[in-house]
């Protein structure tokens, strides 16, 4: 099966899951990040005073992250959200958290309409579906993949997805 083939299918699927599921679901996957992994990642950068974290607002029933989000938020965590510049991801760190703007090319992308760029040390990343070896399949314009190579500094990335997203494909 192609890549656009496990996109068309996993999507489709996606499309079709209920409000309720999106939610409970999310907040299940959000809960096991901040209990099971974001404690092992945080301690990679003890260092440091606040650590950016790029969370992104969800489109077309992907996981929502409004659980993580509140819980970033409380615990002095530096939020960012992915804004397409130019063909080009960067992350901003919204001046005004509750004012988001839809994209000009991709109208149900939410951005931060004002704000400025920082990096982010942990991206948590969307995807369509995932395969057995942990490979992320995005939405094929390859905007995550492209910053993931520009980035000049050491940063942990997250792809989110529901279980049932993941592939038998690699």
């Amino acid at each position: 099966m192609t890549k656009d083939e496990i996109r068309k299918i996993i999507y489709e699927k996606r499309k079709n899951i209920t409000k309720y599921e999106v939610k409970n679901q999310s907040n299940i996957i959000c809960k096991n990040l901040i209990v099971n992994l974001l404690p092992i990642i945080v301690a990679k950068y003890n260092s440091k005073n606040s650590i950016n974290i790029a969370l992104y607002k969800a489109m077309n029933n992907e996981v929502d992250l409004t659980y993580l989000d509140n819980y970033c938020q409380k615990n002095n965590f530096t939020i960012c959200f992915p804004r397409i510049k130019k063909h080009e991801l960067e992350f901003i760190k919204p001046s005004n958290y509750h004012k988001f703007i839809a994209n000009n090319k991709f109208k149900q992308l939410l951005e931060p309409e004002y704000g400025y760029i920082i990096t982010p040390d942990i991206i948590i990343t969307p995807l369509i579906a995932f395969d057995k070896n942990l490979n992320r399949i995005g939405y094929g314009k390859g905007y995550y993949d492209k910053m993931f190579t520009k980035l000049k500094k050491d940063f942990t990335s997250i792809g989110i997805a529901y279980d049932w997203q993941k592939t038998e494909e690699s």
